[in-house]
């Protein structure tokens, strides 16, 4: 079982069949041929959620970083004062409100019944690396 950081309760690993045969009814998607393409779809939920994870995990740095800012003082005043720290705290803000928009909108989509795969494949891309954006400009904060 594979260890992944901070997701210790998620335990994937690699499920090989070799000569294994499905009987017509079993096939995924019903048909012969869709299996792969009905199997992606199943995907596009945990795009969502992975989507929704990041978009949290930010916005609880965010408000780490928030707090921190406000409680700590520089110069005699808190250096949520200084121009830099405040353009950090609005960029990161910014851009956790757009990757929960997308978020948000994909799973609003998918609850209709829309094909989302590429929203899906979007909002992940987006939420995660902006995490790790904001991530980076809660360490600086923080003094790192």
């Amino acid at each position: 079982i594979d260890q992944k950081m901070g997701q210790k309760g998620s335990h994937t690993c690699d499920v090989i069949f070799e000569n294994c045969r499905v009987p017509a009814s079993a096939l995924i998607g019903g048909v012969e041929g869709v299996g792969f393409k009905t199997a992606m779809k199943v995907l596009d939920k945990g795009r969502l959620h992975i989507g929704a994870y990041s978009v949290g995990v930010a916005e609880r740095m965010l408000n780490d970083a928030l707090h921190y800012a406000i409680e700590r003082k520089q110069f005699g005043q808190p250096i949520a004062n200084f121009q830099l720290i405040q353009a950090m705290l609005a960029d990161s803000k910014a851009e956790i409100y757009a990757a929960k928009c997308m978020v948000l909108d994909a799973a609003r989509r998918r609850d209709n019944g829309e094909n989302i795969s590429t929203e899906a494949s979007c909002a992940k891309m987006f939420a995660t690396e902006m995490c790790g954006r904001v991530a980076d400009r809660c360490v600086q904060i923080h003094g790192g």
